[in-house]
């Protein structure tokens, strides 16, 4: 009895494009969502910045819905080269208990990397 190589496909692929959906829906399903800023803050130096980037999705921030659970918080950070770096180069010190996730932010201008690093450094 010769099997049909068509039904063999397709009852091979369709289970594993079901689960593939499946998989992306439920990322996009749970991704964090974007923090919206506030229109007393949009002149705010710093925290303009903060929303722009949405730093509020993955750090807890001292702002409204900037809540994120997947980086670490941002308040208590004392060190100004250590948060440049962090937004630089992300990659090169992570803090223990955290993935390096955290994109870099190296493309930045130099006066809006500033303005965060000191907006962050007096949380």
């Amino acid at each position: 009895m010769k099997r049909d190589w068509k039904r063999s496909l397709f009852s091979f692929v369709l289970p594993w494009v079901g689960i593939g959906l499946l998989a992306f829906f439920w990322v996009r399903w749970n991704e964090p969502k974007a923090p919206v800023m506030p229109v007393g803050l949009a002149e705010v130096p710093g925290a303009r910045l903060m929303y722009r980037y949405e730093c509020g999705r993955c750090h807890k921030v001292a702002l409204p819905g900037m809540d994120g659970k997947m980086g670490p918080p941002l308040r208590g950070l004392r060190d100004r080269a250590y948060i440049e770096e962090s937004l630089r180069f992300p990659g090169r010190r992570v803090k223990h208990g955290y993935i390096n996730g955290m994109p870099s932010f190296n493309q930045l201008p130099a006066a809006e990397i500033k303005e965060l690093v000191e907006y962050v450094y007096q949380l």
